[in-house]
């Protein structure tokens, strides 16, 4: 599943960069037959449970954390703007420490399917071909 996230954080905060907020987050516990049955439950009118998978597949670019006074990150500070500055701290030293990895972020994401074990000794086409036959099932 493609779903690029980068993080830093300080002593005190927890900084959270969601490089493609548009998509749906999705991983081996949303296929789980507990994820599921939260699904279920919030087509159903539980309202829980439609808060609770709204939060974990749909989640914004940025998401800031007080890891001392919000250890379980329940509480996204991303949109306070008391907290701008610390957002541009932390995203700045993410952004460089990215820069010094070669890390491109979506790119680099992409591109990680060419390293992958399955892909060794194939060509980028056989790849290509590869992948798309796996999204398509």
């Amino acid at each position: 599943d493609l779903y690029p996230i980068r993080t830093v954080r300080d002593d005190r905060f927890r900084l959270v960069w969601n490089l493609n907020p548009e998509a749906k987050y999705t991983n081996a516990l949303t296929r789980t037959p507990a994820f599921q049955s939260m699904v279920e439950k919030a087509k159903s009118g539980d309202s829980h449970a439609r808060e609770f998978v709204r939060r974990y597949q749909h989640r914004p670019e940025l998401e800031l954390f007080d890891c001392q006074m919000d250890p379980l990150e329940m509480n996204n500070l991303a949109e306070n703007p008391e907290y701008r500055g610390t957002i541009r701290k932390l995203k700045g030293k993410l952004q460089q420490w990215m820069n010094s990895q070669g890390d491109n972020g979506i790119q680099t994401e992409l591109d990680s399917i060419y390293r992958h074990r399955n892909a060794i000794g194939k060509t980028k086409e056989e790849v290509d071909a590869a992948w798309a036959e796996k999204n398509a099932r």
